[in-house]
């Protein structure tokens, strides 16, 4: 079923547990992993989306304020920048047919590493955040 074959869609809003499901390694993973993967998998999609909306919004009524912008929010619209873009070229890959999983299996340290670090800097800043949506975005995901 679902849990172990078949995974599809946009990997912006996969959780860790799927990607170590993918790379047959999910249950080395610890056990909140496990937990996110098997019982909340929508909470993360959720809280990614939340955040995407944010920002896409932000940006779409004048590039300009998001560039001119000195803020924690400022900071956090970076991380989520380059959070997107890691996935938007994860999802480029996987529509020109290329197995991100066969990437990573092939340096899954390496891999794991570049998604960890994204993750963690759009949590973080997220979380410094005084915005009240953005924190709920960020316990999402973390959840």
């Amino acid at each position: 079923g679902w849990k172990v074959e078949g995974v599809g869609g946009n990997p912006l809003y996969f959780p860790p547990g799927s990607w170590l499901a993918m790379a047959g390694a999910l249950s080395h993973a610890p056990a909140a992993i496990q937990d996110q993967y098997a019982c909340r998998l929508d909470h993360y999609a959720f809280g990614i989306l939340l955040s995407e909306v944010v920002f896409i919004t932000w940006m779409g009524s004048k590039e300009s304020d998001a560039e001119k912008c000195d803020s924690p929010l400022r900071k956090t619209f970076e991380a989520y920048t380059e959070f997107h873009r890691f996935w938007q070229n994860c999802h480029s890959a996987m529509a020109k047919g290329k197995a991100i999983v066969t990437h990573l299996a092939a340096d899954p340290k390496r891999c794991l590493e570049s998604m960890r670090h994204a993750l963690l800097r759009l949590l973080s800043s997220l979380n410094a955040t005084d915005a009240p949506l953005l924190k709920v975005s960020a316990k999402l995901i973390a959840e």
